[in-house]
């Protein structure tokens, strides 16, 4: 455990994911990313079931570097889903649209290098929100990757609300990208997710070699 709040109306605390928590995770999944990220969010109804019946993001789980925030009842309300870099947007990814997307974005950034923790996913779910839960992961997470003796954390921040969270424990933003500016040959937006989203980010923090020592 990292974290303990009592804020707002519920309790709940920051733990490691393993494993063993990939069915509770789906469950916040469902009531999160397949419904208002702002990438699934422009899916129509049939391509979000779709989404829902893939299961290899949670297969992230068994690399050990996520967290949850948990209820004292066992409820995962919160996450962020972790991966060492470099990966292949195609194994999590169900959707060739987000697939180019990622893609397109990995290669102008040139970060899915070896070193990186890539902060994948984060998602609180409604009725946990504004108590502090998404910057609580996001810093566990922080904290993880400088521990376990990563060069640095990088976020593709899909979401307007995650480049806050990620700017607020000291992530600076490297690149942006207006969704309006990225166009299928037709030359329409591929993705229109509703405001305040108007842009991807990557956010980044390395790590020097004194700080990674201290820990």
């Amino acid at each position: 455990m990292v974290f303990n709040s009592s804020q707002g109306k519920f309790n709940w605390k920051i733990e490691k994911c393993t494993g063993e928590d990939k069915s509770r995770m789906q469950e916040l999944l469902e009531r999160t990313m397949y419904i208002d990220e702002p990438l699934t969010s422009t899916l129509d109804d049939v391509s979000k079931g779709l989404y829902k019946n893939e299961t290899a993001i949670l297969d992230i789980l068994d690399q050990g570097h996520s967290f949850k925030a948990i209820t004292p009842e066992g409820r995962i309300v919160g996450a962020a889903i972790n991966l060492a870099c470099p990966f292949s947007y195609e194994t999590y990814e169900p959707f060739q649209e987000v697939v180019d997307f990622l893609a397109h974005v990995s290669r102008e950034t040139k970060l899915n290098s070896h070193g990186l923790l890539d902060l994948y996913n984060l998602g609180v779910d409604p009725d946990f929100r504004r108590q502090g839960m998404a910057k609580a992961l996001a810093q566990a997470t922080l904290d993880h990757a400088q521990r376990t003796g990563f060069t640095g954390l990088k976020v593709c921040a899909t979401s307007h609300y995650t480049t806050a969270v990620c700017r607020s424990i000291g992530l600076q933003v490297i690149y942006t990208l207006a969704y309006e500016d990225y166009r299928s040959k037709d030359g329409r937006p591929v993705f229109t997710p509703p405001p305040p989203h108007t842009h991807l980010q990557v956010l980044l923090k390395r790590f020097s070699e004194e700080s990674i020592s201290k820990m």
